[in-house]
């Protein structure tokens, strides 16, 4: 089982909790910058481990591309055979 995606979100909520513990924080009164460093490095660590997603083909047009490969397949094929009757 891959974990990574996991690892990820759980780096992220740890940014988001330390965030929030830094602007309670802050409305308090009290400046930690602590907590805005660790939720700094919280977010980077979420945007390192995030898995690479593989690129998508887009499918808006593959009725259309297929339409057309059968197109140029049948055209290529008459052509051969009329190379061949000659």
């Amino acid at each position: 089982m891959n974990y990574q995606p996991r690892i990820s979100i759980f780096f992220f909520l740890i940014g988001l909790g330390f965030i929030g513990a830094f602007i309670l924080l802050a409305l308090g009164g009290e400046v930690k910058l602590v907590f805005l460093l660790l939720a700094v490095a919280g977010f980077i660590l979420a945007s390192v481990l995030k898995p690479k997603k593989s690129p998508v083909e887009p499918t808006r047009f593959a009725g259309l591309r297929q339409m057309n490969d059968r197109s140029h397949k049948r055209k290529q094929e008459r052509l051969d055979k009329k190379h061949k009757k000659k």
